[in-house]
């Protein structure tokens, strides 16, 4: 039973791929489908779930320039308006706020957006909009796992135990707390091992993702201005 309810809700984004699904469903209208991934009981079936319904929406076809309906140049403007506005909400995520819960399906539709316009990029300024767009992906999805991580450790460790935040060390965040240059301090009371809070982590990454949005806008700009 588990087997048949998880196929059946990978159903529709595979139909959604063949065309048999109205053209409406796109990166703006995937939550119902991640919704229905998420009532799945077990976590990894809900990771698969999640996963393939991504991935389905994100290779649907993207129609390519033609120039009988305007040129190029047209297109490409569209195709920039329409990523840009993906993740014009980025820079805002550490003043505004966002549940975990709602974080993931964010991150899944700006996962297929961006997807869905690098498979589309065809001048030089798109091609480097898609790159650094990517790099924004890659932190959003760091900051999803360093979120998750956190989460984890605090649901089996007190806070009051570690008042400088998660221990890098025993967390085995190394890596991720040196790549965006993240604030540590001390972590335990008795631990002179650093430590990073949840707050100032996610908002070094979502930082650092949206700089790289900052530079896909600049790539970008140049898109109508092209001939």
């Amino acid at each position: 039973m588990r087997e048949k309810a998880l196929l059946s809700l990978l159903a529709l984004p595979a139909l959604a791929c063949a065309g048999a699904v109205p053209d409406k469903l796109t990166a703006a209208s995937q939550r119902p489908l991640i919704a229905e991934c998420e009532k799945l009981k077990r976590q990894s079936d809900r990771d698969k779930c999640i996963e393939v319904a991504v991935a389905s929406l994100a290779a649907r076809p993207v129609p390519r320039p033609t120039s009988s309906q305007g040129g190029a140049k047209p297109d490409a403007v569209r195709r920039a308006a329409d990523v840009l506005s993906a993740v014009q909400d980025i820079p805002g995520l550490a003043t505004r706020g966002i549940t975990f819960k709602d974080y993931m399906p964010y991150v899944q539709g700006l996962a297929i957006a961006i997807d869905r316009f690098r498979a589309s990029a065809v001048t030089d300024q798109e091609k480097e909009a898609a790159d650094r767009l990517g790099e924004a992906l890659t932190a959003m999805r760091d900051a999803r796992w360093y979120w998750q991580t956190d989460i984890n450790f605090f649901a089996r460790n007190s806070s009051t135990k570690y008042p400088g935040g998660m221990p890098i060390e025993l967390a085995g965040t190394e890596a991720i707390i040196s790549k965006y240059d993240v604030p540590t301090q001390k972590a335990g009371l008795w631990n002179a091992k650093p430590g990073a809070h949840r707050d100032q982590a996610l908002a070094a990454m979502w930082r650092y993702a949206s700089d790289r949005v900052d530079e896909a806008r600049a790539a970008l700009a140049t898109v109508s201005q092209s001939r």
